[in-house]
């Protein structure tokens, strides 16, 4: 797809906070970017919305596997 994926350390209050404290492999900030969280000017970038729902598609068809037919 074009995009390049690193592992990073955030601090922050989501779920994803719960389950990775407690050792569980967590995939988290998935969502659309976004700017000044939590401030006056918080605001997501429109563009990034697109390709970031097809990059979530992917890993969920992904972890789905292949599907039999029935």
């Amino acid at each position: 797809m074009g995009m390049e994926i690193h592992p990073i350390e955030e601090y922050g209050g989501s779920h994803g906070c719960f389950t990775s404290a407690l050792g569980v492999a967590t995939l988290d900030g998935l969502g659309p970017l976004t700017y000044d969280m939590c401030g006056d000017e918080e605001h997501i970038q429109v563009e990034s919305l697109a390709p970031r729902t097809a990059l979530l598609a992917g890993i969920i068809s992904r972890l789905a596997g292949p599907q039999e037919k029935g």
